[in-house]
């Protein structure tokens, strides 16, 4: 069994005509072995890292692209409003089988 033959790899910018007020950022470093750190909170879009652009759902993979070998991976089991992640990630969408 391949991986796309369970999941796709998909993208969800954020776009700035969708004006949230503020953003919780998950980076790469911040996410190891499905275990979160902390999320970053950010107040305003002007601060915000340049690599903080993915939308994530529930049941999302996260997988950093970023030097694999430190195991920077997870499931997102529960979703926070506004909620970014580090273009460094690469977000699997697993397929709803019945």
């Amino acid at each position: 069994m391949l991986v796309r033959d369970i999941c796709i790899v998909q993208s969800n910018n954020y776009q700035k005509k969708e004006k949230w007020n503020y953003f919780n950022y998950l980076d790469t470093g911040n996410l190891t072995r499905n275990h979160l750190q902390s999320f970053q909170f950010i107040k305003s879009e002007k601060d915000l890292p340049s690599r903080a652009k993915q939308k994530v759902e529930l049941n999302d993979i996260l997988y950093s692209s970023v030097r694999p070998i430190q195991e920077h991976y997870g499931f997102i089991d529960k979703i926070c409003d506004n909620l970014l992640v580090s273009t460094g990630f690469i977000i699997l969408k697993p397929f709803k089988f019945s």
